[in-house]
């Protein structure tokens, strides 16, 4: 390994997916701070009208060739424990200081995604929400802080001709990834919120519901028939427009400054990554007020609605995880969210105002997040790995209970007796044959 302090990323670097957008956003910093960068680029088969190929030159083919003494790491947490179980070798190596950048929304760790997080050395979490969840749930794995670094493109331009869209209504959008638990982004909770307001709007506001990633079919996803859903929620209402597309990065923020409110009846957010890019735009922002998004959302820079905490009822409620008995998340009060739309849409003053504010609290952040004091800290502790006797071990070879909880979750009871029992053989006997 290179002796001089630089980062590996490994990650969804070029995909179209929210995790792919932080990697790069966070590479992005890396490279400003003078951090030399080495990525290795995992496709997560999204869109590949929308693939990036931002930092293609720093990209190299084989996990085994990465060459610094710190990974960082962009995956989803069910894939960490895949890259643990089947690449370890290839990525993690001995000797390196092993990061995450970690997201989750439900309230809940199950036991898969703890065994397989505290293989790290370090977690990052980029909003208090998650950082209260890992800190809670996780043992024996440092975690640090850190606010999400934001780059606007500078080709972002307001054009509601280019997107069909009407020019003279105020226009609310909200987006969602089919692929990313719509029950957990709740675009049926805009649309009644919409509908419940515009009953006293007539044309005067208009709603954008903006759809990622539809291209692609995944387990258990088909977007055309949650585009099919979405349309018969709508009601063939004429003031919902419905863009099923995807779109380069740039355009579809240039969506969301074509338009003047962003809205986002979300149940739980690691984040809230198009909450923050809206109000990096200077848009007011209507949004549940619970979890990630209250990392950078207030009273006075944003429309924040209230909730009821209930249990969680989304992808995983009643699989293995037991996310359904464990976790709760938040039932938006969709009547709050329609007395914001009626306000907003008659005071473009208030509009105006929250809106400054949003750009002026989100430039604020970004000047905090630029800093990338977690730089500094992961600098630290390469140092301290060598000295700290604790900490000199590599711990992502404790894979055992990673296995364990991978099997639970994908196999029935007597598929993994069978897998023990040869695991067992093959220690204890089958080697003596090879």
């Amino acid at each position: 390994m290179n002796p001089v302090f630089g980062i590996n990323i490994v990650g969804y670097l070029s995909s179209n997916v929210s995790l792919g957008i932080t990697a790069r956003h966070f590479t992005r910093l890396l490279i400003e701070k003078g951090v030399p960068v080495s990525i290795y680029d995992i496709n997560y088969n999204r869109a590949p009208n929308a693939i990036s190929s931002d930092f293609q030159s720093l990209t190299i083919p084989r996990g085994e060739d990465l060459p610094y003494n710190v990974n960082l790491l962009f995956v989803a947490n069910w894939q960490l424990s895949e890259l643990l179980l089947w690449r370890s070798q290839e990525i993690f190596k001995s000797g390196r200081l092993n990061a995450g950048v970690i997201w989750h929304e439900p309230t809940h760790l199950p036991p898969r995604y703890r065994k397989s997080l505290a293989c790290l050395d370090v977690l990052i979490t980029a909003s208090e929400f998650v950082h209260e969840i890992c800190q809670t749930q996780i043992s024996d794995t440092l975690i640090l802080g850190s606010k999400h670094p934001l780059y606007l493109p500078t080709n972002v331009r307001p054009n509601r001709a280019h997107f069909g869209l009407p020019e003279h209504p105020v226009l609310f959008v909200q987006s969602f990834d089919p692929h990313s638990d719509p029950t957990r982004k709740n675009p049926y909770g805009a649309i009644d919120a919409f509908r419940l307001a515009a009953r006293e709007l007539g044309d005067k506001a208009h709603l954008v519901v903006k759809v990622n990633n539809v291209e692609v079919k995944g387990p258990g996803c088909d977007p055309d028939a949650i585009i099919q859903q979405i349309r018969r929620h709508c009601g063939n209402d004429p003031r919902i427009h419905i863009i099923a597309q995807s779109l380069p990065y740039n355009e579809v923020l240039s969506l969301y400054a074509s338009c003047d409110v962003f809205i986002s009846l979300h149940r739980a957010e690691g984040l809230g990554l198009g909450l923050l890019e809206s109000m990096a735009l200077g848009k007011p922002v209507i949004a549940t007020a619970w979890s990630g998004n209250m990392s950078f959302m207030r009273h006075t820079n944003s429309c924040l609605v209230g909730y009821d905490l209930v249990p969680f009822s989304g992808i995983g409620a009643d699989s293995r995880d037991k996310l359904g008995k464990y976790a709760v998340w938040a039932e938006p009060h969709v009547d709050e969210a329609a007395d914001w739309i009626k306000m907003l849409v008659g005071d473009e003053n208030l509009r105006s105002r929250i809106g400054k504010q949003a750009a002026a609290d989100a430039a604020e952040y970004q000047a905090q997040a630029t800093r990338g004091d977690f730089i500094d800290e992961l600098k630290a502790l390469v140092f301290e790995k060598e000295f700290i006797k604790r900490r000199k071990g590599d711990k992502w070879r404790r894979i055992d209970g990673v296995r364990t909880e991978f099997e639970k979750y994908h196999f029935d009871p007597a598929t993994r007796a069978h897998k023990k029992a040869v695991r067992l053989f093959d220690r204890l006997i089958g080697w003596r044959f090879r």
